[in-house]
């Protein structure tokens, strides 16, 4: 089973699911995880296409923190059933410490954006994780690492994160950074492998930031497997798959 563990759909912005059911289809991925993009707290879309294909996606939402009634919008959209995790952008954790803990002992994982790099995030990331050990946090797009000159400058520091067990790392968004193959930050896809192993994994298109096309989204899946990375059958099997599984639909297979 293939999982998109990191995909936008939306009507105000990015494109309809319909336009990522054909892209998975034609791509044979199963199921994906659909991340509300920023500033959209209205998660009423996503909860829509949950309700009308419950066995091939589930959602992460959006809350604004800033807002009086943030805890009861928290609670409101996890009470929906459709939302298994919330994203957060990694200044909230300093700002909203409280709440971003009470998403994960309300049983959502956090998808953590640090648009400005993981290293800013290290200690408050450590302290979320070791107070809500219950909960998972997910970093998205390898941390938001920085490249120049094609070689990697900055994000490291992400590997310091690996030994709180309940972080995982989210192999997507990657032409963000650099050109395919992505060759700056093979090295470092390779030492993320080793630290958090593949069981805390995951591979995501960033869907459609990273390619609103079948031929694009294709490539960054095909990717995972190509030699440039050296991974075996099983690591590429439970990063495609097996640790979204895990993660966001409850090591449900197809038929169950």
């Amino acid at each position: 089973m293939i999982i998109d563990g990191y995909a936008h759909c939306g009507v105000s912005k990015f494109l309809p699911v319909e336009e990522l059911l054909t892209v998975m289809t034609r791509s044979g991925v199963d199921r994906a995880m659909l991340c509300q993009h920023l500033g959209e707290y209205d998660n009423r879309y996503l909860q829509s296409v949950v309700n009308q294909h419950p066995d091939r996606f589930v959602a992460t939402c959006l809350v604004d923190f800033s807002a009086p009634e943030a805890s009861h919008e928290l609670r409101r959209w996890h009470d929906t059933g459709c939302f298994r995790g919330l994203r957060v952008v990694s200044d909230t954790l300093g700002q909203h410490f409280d709440l971003c803990a009470k998403t994960l002992l309300l049983g959502m994982h956090i998808v953590l954006y640090a648009p400005e790099g993981i290293a800013g995030a290290v200690q408050p990331v450590r302290r979320l994780a070791q107070q809500a050990s219950e909960g998972r946090i997910v970093i998205s797009h390898l941390g938001n690492p920085r490249v120049e000159d094609d070689r990697l400058v900055y994000g490291r520091e992400l590997l310091e994160l690996a030994m709180e067990q309940n972080i995982d790392v989210q192999l997507s968004g990657l032409s963000m950074f650099c050109s395919y193959p992505y060759r700056p930050l093979q090295a470092f896809i390779r030492e993320v492998m080793a630290a958090f192993g593949p069981d805390r994994v995951l591979w995501g298109s960033n869907f459609p930031v990273s390619g609103g096309n079948a031929e694009l989204y294709r490539r960054d899946l095909l990717f995972v497997g190509s030699s440039d990375l050296g991974l075996t059958d099983g690591e590429i099997e439970q990063i495609m798959g097996g640790t979204a599984n895990k993660i966001w639909f409850g090591g449900r297979t197809k038929d169950s």
